[in-house]
């Protein structure tokens, strides 16, 4: 019986957080990270970004969109005040 439970417990952890970041570069080098896969909709990349607003960007404007880990580092500046 315990051991089920231990079963249960660890697979439910190892599934929390998994899901792919995508990286959205475009052609005036803006980047966007994508939580989930981007949906190419009517000549757009529909996503949602790691804030959870949903983007939507031309096809036309997207360079690359590669899949990142989801315990990879962000390279997004900090902007937060600095602590005096």
């Amino acid at each position: 019986m315990n051991q089920k439970i231990l079963t249960l417990l660890l697979g439910a952890t190892l599934l929390c957080g998994c899901r792919t970041r995508y990286q959205i570069t475009t052609t005036n080098g803006s980047e966007y990270t994508a939580i989930g896969k981007p949906k190419r909709v009517a000549g757009q990349y529909v996503f949602k970004d790691i804030n959870g607003k949903e983007v939507q960007l031309s096809a036309m404007r997207v360079v690359s969109i590669e899949a990142r880990s989801p315990w990879e580092k962000s390279r997004e500046p900090f902007t937060g005040a600095p602590k005096k």
